[in-house]
């Protein structure tokens, strides 16, 4: 999403999916929800970000990326789309993806095939 970020830790964000659903007490503070309301969307409905989702090619030189900074990369409502964002991740190695989550669960169960 943002070419450049003031997260200390990471160089730019990426969202090819926005929303989520609280899963945990840590979520309770959760700045997505925040953000998505005061823009007046539902924060509980994840939705593509068709024009975010190929961010990641237009970045040459390397980056770390947090990824899905707005939703939760192993969010169930995103598994349609996963396979797709692992083909651009692996087609852009000169990028280091950060992917956090509050569903490690779902971790095993979708990784690429390969």
């Amino acid at each position: 999403m943002a070419g450049q970020t003031k997260i200390s830790w990471t160089d730019s964000t990426w969202n090819p999916w926005k929303g989520c659903n609280k899963v945990s007490k840590a979520c309770e503070g959760c700045y997505m929800d925040r953000a998505m309301t005061r823009e007046g969307k539902d924060s509980k409905i994840v939705v593509r970000q068709d024009n975010e989702f190929n961010r990641p090619y237009q970045w040459t030189t390397g980056r770390k990326i947090f990824t899905c900074s707005m939703s939760d990369f192993f969010h169930h409502a995103a598994d349609e789309w996963r396979n797709e964002a692992w083909e651009i991740i692996k087609n852009t190695p000169q990028h280091t993806y950060l992917i956090l989550t509050k569903r490690p669960e779902r971790i095993k169960d979708h990784l690429p095939k390969d």
